[in-house]
């Protein structure tokens, strides 16, 4: 899932990278090395060489599942059941890293997507 890393003093602009970004081993406290990029300091250049999208963040993976049942009942009427179960394997997904370069979480994951979650719904056709 790539982002782009936000300056603050340059919304739209991209800084300038030194190294590589994953030159340490990813985990949720430091997803990326946080030295790997620095702000541009000339304002009238405020264009780094970082390319867009130049980081990935974690792979987002889940199964979503759902089983329905239909039952007949005297006369037109019907009854339908459906179960669904979304991130079914309870997979941890986490968020995107922090990439605003001036905040003390600067390369942080500090979010996760929803764990499972599942809805029983009854529908009654006629």
């Amino acid at each position: 899932m790539p982002f782009s890393l936000a300056l603050p003093l340059y919304s739209r602009d991209r800084p300038n990278v030194t190294c590589d970004p994953y030159a340490t081993s990813k985990s949720v406290t430091q997803w990326f090395n946080p030295a790997w990029v620095t702000i541009p300091t000339d304002p009238s250049q405020p264009f780094g060489n970082a390319k867009r999208n130049s980081v990935r963040g974690p792979d987002y993976w889940t199964v979503d599942f759902a089983v329905t049942k239909q039952v007949e009942l005297p006369g037109p009427a019907r009854i339908q059941l459906r179960l669904e179960a979304f991130n079914l394997f309870n997979r941890v997904n986490y968020g995107p890293p922090n990439s605003i370069r001036s905040s003390a979480a600067f390369g942080t994951i500090t979010s996760t997507y929803d764990p499972r979650q599942m809805q029983l719904g009854v529908k009654v056709l006629w």
